[in-house]
């Protein structure tokens, strides 16, 4: 995200509320993100139990990751005599804290898993599908000189780089969730395991979480990418 005010990408990591879903053999788990900064340490997400009726895994599959991204865009007028900084703060709609941005990515990872209780052999995963969605929020120029659109450009490359490395880290975070649940060993019953399996996935998140601040960090929040404007 960049920061209008410093005209620098920052980004902030927020974890949204999760949901919890109970059914017979069947456990569903989503936990969210907002790329944001200076926000602190989240809380942990609170669960709640819901029915879900008729919820199945596809007949055959032990693991699927699905990954899905939007891009939302927000026009810009180009003016040649107002600074490509103030046209982009006057335009944005991503305001957060007091502060303009002009980048926005938010991400999901969401887990559902079922199990196989085998008699005498304890309980085992036996199957797992993980969905990472992120929808990214960035800036599109109408108009301006030829100049203008120009460092407009370059900019929006840099911005897109930037933010795009915040969601390659949450398709990292859905495809080890998805592998390390799967590889998780039986249990002797599974209540334990299903408490094991969705404690695994927050722990990994939770890391990536910290992966996030510190990309923020070695970049300069986009910075050494070139996510800047000068004027």
């Amino acid at each position: 995200m960049v920061d209008a005010a410093l005209n620098d990408a920052l980004m902030h990591g927020a974890i949204l509320p999760a949901l919890a879903a109970a059914v017979v053999l069947w456990r569903y788990r989503v936990a969210a993100f907002a790329a944001m900064t200076r926000i602190g340490q989240p809380a942990r997400p609170s669960a709640f139990a819901l029915l879900l009726l008729g919820a199945a895994l596809p007949r055959g599959v032990a693991a699927e990751v699905r990954e899905q991204l939007a891009t939302t865009e927000y026009a810009i007028s180009g003016d040649p005599s107002v600074p490509l900084p103030q046209l982009l703060n006057r335009a944005s709609p991503i305001r957060e804290g007091g502060k303009t941005f002009h980048g926005y990515t938010k991400w999901t990872v969401n887990w559902r898993f079922h199990w196989r209780d085998d008699a005498g052999a304890g309980c085992r995963i036996a199957g797992i599908v993980t969905r990472i969605e992120g929808r990214m929020t960035l800036p599109r120029l109408v108009g301006g000189s030829a100049d203008q659109r120009e460092r407009f450009e370059t900019y929006l490359q840099a911005l897109r780089q930037h933010e795009m490395g915040h969601f390659a880290i949450a398709k990292q975070a859905g495809r080890e969730i998805d592998s390390r649940i799967l590889a998780l060993p039986p249990m002797r019953d599974c209540a334990s395991l299903d408490a094991a399996a969705n404690a695994l996935g927050y722990r990994v998140l939770d890391q990536h979480l910290a992966r996030e601040k510190q990309y923020d960090a070695s970049t300069g929040h986009g910075r050494t990418q070139g996510a800047w404007l000068d004027r």
